[in-house]
């Protein structure tokens, strides 16, 4: 199965979303615990966003077209300056997407919906924040994947790999627990832990990336082509091998 991230396509990739800074005073979303990668919004309201040209001067000036998918990007230089993104898994998208992915399988979510206004225009449309909670390594099969441990030496740049069995590792803690005793044993060396693959017990159609983007499968991919989507472009992403659904019929495919 191929896995597929949305971006904006190049000629709208500076055409962002953000936060005026009294919105922020108004709602208080970056409090700790109120809303981040594992909290969700328990009181929602309707938020307000603004639409603006990133990285260019007198962006007020500068049309920015609406699209159906915008990165939340904010400035402290900008005229007011607006907030960045929560802490978390996010999407800035249309009533037109929103459509499409509330119909596929995917873990625990929210939708909060936002009023954005274009600076330059003052036209004001309405967006939904999709907020992907929890991260990979809250959902994993731990017992059914292998792990490697990468010690670097950066003063011989070397670098030496250790491999674990599936069955090694039982649970995220547990894994925390071993790359923490690894790590003190060999202080002198730079150490990294990571699953060499990404197993769900779940059949997630949407899920999260390991670091960064939310990702999503073919199924989802070709669904939201049939939609005529403006400044969005899907990029395959494939960065660690996926199974989700996982049964013991899978296992020969590890």
């Amino acid at each position: 199965m191929k896995y597929y991230k949305i971006t904006n396509s190049k000629e709208f990739e500076l055409y962002c979303v953000g936060m005026p800074y009294e919105e922020e005073e108004r709602l208080r979303l970056f409090e700790e615990k109120k809303i981040d990668y594992m909290y969700a919004w328990n009181k929602p309201e309707i938020i307000q966003f603004i639409l603006w040209k990133y990285n260019v001067r007198n962006s007020f000036y500068n049309p920015a077209s609406f699209c159906d998918f915008h990165e939340w990007v904010g400035s402290s230089l900008h005229n007011p300056p607006i907030r960045g993104q929560i802490d978390g898994r996010i999407w800035v998208i249309s009533p037109k997407i929103k459509k499409v992915i509330e119909t596929f399988r995917m873990p625990d979510h929210r939708f909060y919906e936002v009023e954005v206004k274009a600076l330059h225009s003052q036209e004001i449309r309405t967006y939904y924040i999709f907020h992907l909670l929890f991260s990979p390594y809250d959902k994993l099969l731990y017992e059914e994947i292998s792990f490697s441990v990468e010690y670097t030496d950066s003063t011989k740049n070397e670098k030496t790999i250790e491999a674990f069995k599936k069955g090694y590792v039982q649970s995220k803690k547990h894994w925390f627990d071993i790359r923490n005793t690894i790590s003190e044993a060999n202080k002198h060396l730079s150490v990294e832990m990571y699953p060499n693959e990404f197993i769900y017990k779940k059949g997630y159609d949407i899920l999260w990336g390991k670091m960064g983007p939310i990702i999503f499968n073919e199924k989802v991919k070709a669904a939201l082509e049939k939609v005529d989507l403006l400044g969005v472009e899907l990029k395959e992403w494939n960065e660690y091998p996926i199974i989700t659904g996982f049964s013991s019929k899978n296992s020969q495919n590890i």
